[in-house]
């Protein structure tokens, strides 16, 4: 607990730079956020002051591997022409949330149903395709016959654009996960949903943190080519805020609340009136999900049908995204369970 308090404290100040000026709803100045405040983060790693987080053992062959292949052309290739290069198919599409954002989907077209994977914090759609086609769960699902969506949340690269405000503003930012759920995932399954005539669809969807154990090193040099992709301040605040109170519950707003909510404190999602059928693939070594906190959840959750712990005891945040073995220990699985289902 005292660990992800302070990485998110750690990352909170890093990024308090972002938000910009304040604009009114109408300053439609075309102006970008600068994306420097990332590479600080990586600098920042780099420089050694994070690594009581990481779980990485031999540290000299992970930067020989990393350095064997920083020529790869793949790190300065975008989304679509890395699916060009290796023969798939691909649509863009832009997306519409009720509130005014503009969220850019990434399609693998196929006959199949359709899957709609969706990234975490810092991330972004390239983040399925980035350790090859192989591996990569986006190059899986499609080798499956299945239609693959890949999603983007607001204020990733891919999606920072809105109807009527400026990334440079502060009020573009004035988000947390809390709007990405609220807004953006139902304006892109209902977008999914219309364009593919289906009446229901698979989602995917990767928890939000950083943390690597079994480091894929030769894929690094491609992964922070697209990566990290964007985040706001307010998401960081809302999670450090979650780890103080022990709830999980709507954005603080401290004295606001009464205005906000109607009430002192903000509500508490009410998770159990979830009706989907969800499967859970847990890590043992994911310190941003610690066991005692994935043990509530699975609790008050009503329609947990599968609940999968990844066969590797240092799995952590990252590894479902990036190591080495994921194919062999965790997508494969997540193909079986969606072929089940």
């Amino acid at each position: 607990m005292i660990t992800r308090r302070v990485i998110l404290v750690i990352l909170c100040g890093i990024l308090k730079i972002t938000c910009g000026e304040k604009c009114t709803l109408f300053d439609k100045n075309n102006a970008n956020v600068p994306s420097d405040i990332f590479n600080d983060i990586k600098d920042y790693a780099n420089g050694g002051a994070l690594n009581k987080f990481f779980n990485v053992t031999g540290i000299e062959s992970v930067y020989n591997e990393f350095q064997s292949k920083r020529d790869n052309e793949d790190i300065h290739l975008n989304i679509t022409q890395l699916l060009t290069k290796y023969k798939y198919p691909v649509e863009q599409h832009q997306v519409l949330t009720s509130d005014g954002y503009l969220l850019t989907m990434f399609r693998i077209p196929n006959d199949g149903p359709a899957v709609f994977v969706m990234h975490g914090l810092f991330s972004n759609s390239d983040d399925f395709i980035t350790i090859g086609p192989d591996s990569g769960l986006a190059y899986l699902l499609a080798d499956a016959g299945y239609d693959v969506w890949l999603g983007n949340a607001r204020g990733n690269k891919h999606s920072r654009s809105h109807i009527s405000l400026s990334p440079s503003c502060a009020e573009f930012w004035d988000f947390s996960w809390d709007e990405i759920g609220r807004y953006d995932l139902p304006a892109m399954i209902d977008y999914i949903l219309n364009a593919t005539k289906q009446d229901q669809l698979i989602y995917i969807g990767h928890s939000q943190g950083p943390d690597f154990s079994q480091i894929n090193a030769t894929a690094l040099p491609v992964i922070f080519g697209h990566t990290p992709a964007g985040v706001s301040t307010k998401q960081l605040v809302h999670y450090a805020q979650l780890i103080n109170s022990n709830k999980f519950r709507q954005f603080d707003y401290g004295l606001k609340n009464l205005a906000q909510y109607g009430s002192v404190t903000p509500p508490d999602y009410n998770i159990e009136k979830i009706t989907s059928p969800l499967a859970i693939f847990f890590g043992l070594n994911d310190w941003f999900n610690a066991i005692e906190d994935v043990n509530r959840l699975k609790r008050r959750l009503p329609n947990i049908y599968k609940f999968i712990t990844v066969p590797y005891g240092s799995w952590s945040h990252v590894d479902y995204l990036f190591a080495r073995d994921v194919k062999e220990l965790l997508y494969i699985d997540v193909l079986n369970v969606i072929e089940e289902y």
